[in-house]
């Protein structure tokens, strides 16, 4: 199985890495932070799919981010700061159209994390753990 996995310095994108790579997978790494990687700019991710040899089966989305810029997600209606919306959406929403861009036709897109950063905290690296591994187990018994 080939694998890419977007934003994969990070926690979550390393640790996926690692346990795919362990059950025999050819992984390739993109991040922000090692491949100038942003899903805000929509010219980043040409150059960055071209030189990647594809097809893949699996891409697995790691970025995204629940606080920008010390904004946090709103409480209220009260608490809605529409630049700060507009930057989440902007990496959350529009960056995972990039991100399939970057992949190419035809592989399987995962994006639990913001549903996990949503809903474990950052210590309950344990549980985190587990979920990842029932979500590749299911993955994996579909080929």
């Amino acid at each position: 199985m080939r694998a890419l996995v977007l934003g994969a310095s990070g926690g979550i994108g390393a640790a996926v890495c690692d346990r795919l790579a362990r059950d025999g997978a050819r992984v390739t790494r993109l991040s922000r932070r090692d491949d100038g990687l942003d899903l805000t700019d929509p010219t980043t991710p040409g150059p960055l799919a071209a030189r990647l040899e594809r097809p893949f089966d699996l891409i697995f989305n790691a970025t995204g981010a629940l606080v920008i810029g010390g904004h946090e997600p709103e409480k209220s209606f009260a608490a809605i700061d529409a630049q700060a919306m507009a930057r989440q959406f902007a990496l959350n929403a529009t960056g995972v159209a990039l991100a399939i861009h970057i992949g190419g036709p035809g592989a399987l897109f995962w994006m639990p994390v913001p549903v996990l950063r949503g809903v474990i905290p950052t210590p309950g690296h344990r549980i985190l753990q587990r979920v990842l591994n029932i979500l590749f187990s299911s993955f994996y018994n579909h080929f």
